[in-house]
């Protein structure tokens, strides 16, 4: 798991030029690391309020110890967020050992929670901290499940702090804790609030510019494309354009939704925690399918749950590496060839399927087995 997450943090060795970091994380992040606390507020990256910079720290540090240089302080950083995902990829697998896998089936999973292609897009375009996020919001699930709230509660607290979207598990994170809900959810709102207050005081500006600068230029690879037109005004960026409506409140949607597709999930007394990870992988593939700037990595944290629930449910991770290969093939070889609408086309035809999958384990369409197992027990056992 080491070696396959130092590869990985070196893109296999080759020439790496750091992506977005360069110009928008490097300059916090080297305010950070220099002690300069003002500079660092200031200097916020429009992209989570600059949380993922103060966990990928630690890294980038003991980059700037042993060398010094940009692109070193970049790949440490890397180096630590796919170490966190790999360690996951142990858990999980530990747990598969413990229900008697196979132990291809255990590799599988290490290897897909180190070596996915899109934690190597995301390193690629410069945002190793998608795979740090997605991993915690996993692992605040598992810590959840298995009725540890405050280690949950630290896990959800830290991937909202990295990037926003990891709103998006409370509500799995919440259903999977048989116990305690209150003190975990209290907990993870005080360290959130702790975090995003500090940023805000300090300097209210840039942290609210952080928090809405994101790109809104369309791609076809989302549901909102074919409303997209092409920008004709010289005052902006060249690119397809989505309505106001859609850009300014697509993201909205997708964590509004969190809540009317949670409820018949927390009417069930028999949820498991394969259930509520079927939840999050979901919700996170609705959040990619929704987005009005739809990025390839923006897949990795549901590919990351969709491993994670099949290896909850001791099953090789096939559905992972089918989802992995469509991925590959739409955001790589068919968007390389194809006109923009086939990529669409692509896209959905690739995505849509695993809604209706998850939507059952995650009690969105009731099962019919589920119903009939149910019929057959006794009164005293239904109660």
């Amino acid at each position: 798991m080491a070696f396959g997450a130092v590869w990985v943090a070196w893109l296999g060795f080759h020439v790496q030029t750091g992506g977005d970091y360069p110009l928008t994380f490097a300059p916090p992040m080297n305010a950070l690391l220099d002690g300069q606390l003002g500079a660092f507020f200031n200097l916020l990256p429009n992209d989570g309020a600059g949380g993922s910079v103060l966990l990928r720290a630690p890294g980038a540090l003991l980059g700037k110890l042993l060398d010094g240089s940009q692109i070193a302080i970049f790949r440490f950083g890397a180096l630590e967020c796919t170490l966190v995902s790999g360690a996951l990829g142990l858990w999980l697998a530990r747990g598969m050992c413990e229900r008697g896998c196979s132990t291809a089936a255990r590799a599988a999973v290490v290897a897909l929670c180190v070596g996915l292609p899109a934690i190597l897009d995301a390193i690629l375009v410069g945002h190793p901290e998608e795979v740090l996020g997605a991993a915690l919001s996993v692992a605040a699930v598992l810590l959840a499940a298995d009725d540890r709230p405050t280690l949950s509660a630290v896990a959800l607290a830290l991937a909202i702090i990295n990037k926003p979207w990891a709103l998006l598990a409370i509500a799995p994170t919440l259903l999977a804790a048989p116990h305690r809900r209150g003190r975990l959810g209290a907990l993870a709102a005080a360290i959130c609030a702790a975090w995003f207050g500090t940023a805000y005081f300090a300097a209210p500006g840039p942290f609210v510019h952080s928090l809405g600068g994101l790109s809104v230029v369309a791609h076809p690879q989302e549901l909102w494309w074919p409303l997209a037109h092409l920008a004709h005004d010289p005052t902006v960026t060249p690119g397809h354009y989505l309505p106001a409506l859609i850009t300014d409140h697509a993201r909205e949607l997708a964590v509004a939704l969190m809540v009317p597709l949670s409820i018949p999930l927390a009417r069930r007394r028999d949820r498991t925690a394969s259930d509520c990870l079927a939840l999050l992988a979901l919700l996170l593939l609705l959040r990619c399918v929704l987005d009005p700037s739809n990025h390839v990595y923006y897949e990795l944290p549901f590919v990351l749950a969709l491993v994670a629930w099949e290896a909850s449910g001791a099953s090789a991770p096939l559905l992972s590496m089918l989802a992995t290969g469509l991925l590959w093939l739409v955001f790589g070889p068919i968007s390389t060839n194809a006109n923009q609408d086939v990529q669409w086309l692509a896209y959905m035809a690739a995505m849509v399927p695993f809604i209706f999958v998850l939507a059952r384990p995650a009690a969105i369409v009731p099962s019919r087995d589920r119903h009939r197992r149910r019929r057959r027990l006794p009164a005293v056992a239904r109660a």
